[in-house]
């Protein structure tokens, strides 16, 4: 890798061709040359600027006339800067691998001329238009979050050439950074700095991101994380007023994730059907999706509830304990949105203890295998949570029961235990 950067290595120095002009002595050259590249390492593009035009007043030369069209570029002068730089590619007996590097330049300005979007209100945009928007931007944040950074420039740069968010060109300019394209990250994260209406956040979040690139390519590697947005991290709607927000929270229902589900519940067969009463039932779980629309789910479930039992010489009261657990895989309906209704199916172990008060009493236990059907709905709340209902049917198939007297019963007999909660959803997204 290069050590310095096309804009800053100040590439046509000493040995560089210059054009006819008389020369005065060259301690003068010699000191504006290094005052310019010392405040060029510094940082201060201004301060260098105006040493490098007292350099080109002092020899015509190429490095010098070079070395002002960089700092205009990094000052986000891409007029300038194209006009300076064309001025060094009419130079006579330039080099061919010179001329080559101005000619790249010249074209990385040409392209940060066009970046800047003409307006950014998504009242101006129809409804298909910023839905497309919205679906390209959800796939390269997703795609961001996997580290496929190729595939996230080509996402969001769809979606901003639907919708020219200023989020969507920092975006861009995160992806090219974590693919080390600095000269290119450079470019949009200046881009993005200087628009007029950008937030003050995102502005300062490019003027990082402009640092870090600059500080790369002088070096080339990415210096070591410091506060605020980091190199690889977060995306700029992650700060909470970004594009997410403006698309109507449009959420992609990605994970990993955990839940929690608490509620109510009860038996619905064998002998304790229509004299059950509604217990406390709840669980926990972790999903993770890995298409768009589909996951698995794995989760542990309990029921606590009171059923009456009868006996030929009356009735007894059961109190009843009931734990599963089951992998399965959930079905969302809706890939995006602020909504997200899904359908889960699963399988696992049951056991099931009961304890008579009266007639018979004891404690009895039963275990078996486990079929789960669960309907829910999520609302987001916020990117991070979304809360919800869910209702379960769960059927156990008990094929063993253990009495009192500690025997084993083989049997085959199935359940039907229902239960319905509210749900909570929290999404680990990285990213």
């Amino acid at each position: 890798m290069r050590t310095t950067s096309t804009a800053l290595a100040l590439l046509l120095a000493a040995a560089a061709p210059r054009v006819a002009a008389a020369q005065p002595g060259p301690d003068a050259a010699s000191q504006a040359y290094e005052t310019g590249r010392q405040l060029v390492e510094e940082g201060r593009y201004a301060e260098a600027l105006a040493a490098f035009e007292q350099l080109y007043s002092l020899e015509l030369s190429a490095r010098a006339l070079f070395n002002i069209a960089a700092c205009h570029e990094l000052l986000g002068q891409y007029e300038q800067a194209r006009e300076k730089y064309s001025g060094v590619l009419a130079l006579p007996a330039l080099p061919a691998d010179r001329r080559a590097e101005v000619e790249q330049a010249i074209a990385r300005v040409t392209e940060a001329m066009g970046l800047a979007p003409t307006h950014h209100s998504a009242a101006r945009q129809d409804e298909d238009r910023l839905a497309a928007a919205s679906r390209a931007y959800a796939t390269g944040e997703q795609f961001y979050r996997q580290g496929r950074h190729a595939e996230a420039i080509q996402a969001f740069q769809q979606s901003y050439d639907i919708v020219p968010y200023p989020e969507t060109l920092f975006n861009i300019a995160a992806a090219l950074e974590a693919l080390g394209r600095y000269p290119d990250a450079r470019v949009r994260y200046q881009a993005v700095a200087s628009l007029p209406d950008v937030s003050n956040d995102l502005r300062a979040q490019a003027n990082a991101g402009l640092a870090r690139v600059v500080q790369a390519e002088r070096h080339g590697a990415l210096p070591p994380p410091g506060g605020g947005l980091q190199p690889h991290g977060g995306l700029a709607p992650a700060t909470g007023a970004g594009l997410w927000e403006r698309l109507d929270t449009e959420q992609d229902h990605g994970g990993p994730a955990g839940y929690l589900f608490l509620g109510g519940g009860g038996c619905l067969g064998g002998d304790c059907s229509d004299k059950s009463s509604a217990g406390v039932g709840g669980g926990a779980g972790l999903m993770w999706r890995f298409i768009p629309n589909l996951g698995i789910s794995a989760e542990a479930a309990f029921l606590l509830y009171d059923y009456e039992h009868g006996y030929t010489g009356g009735t007894d009261t059961v109190s009843t304990t009931y734990l599963d657990v089951a992998v399965g895989l959930r079905y969302h309906i809706l890939s995006s949105g602020w909504i997200d209704p899904w359908i889960d199916v699963a399988a696992g172990f049951a056991r099931w203890t009961f304890d008579y008060t009266a007639l018979g009493s004891g404690s009895y236990a039963a275990d078996g295998a486990l079929l789960r059907a669960a309907l829910g709905c999520d609302f987001f709340i916020s990117r991070y949570v979304a809360l919800g209902l869910r209702f379960d049917q769960r059927i156990p198939i008990w094929t063993s029961w253990t009495d009192t007297t500690g025997i084993d019963i083989s049997v085959i007999e199935p359940y039907d235990m229902w239960m319905a909660t509210l749900n909570g959803t929290f999404y680990f997204l990285v990213g």
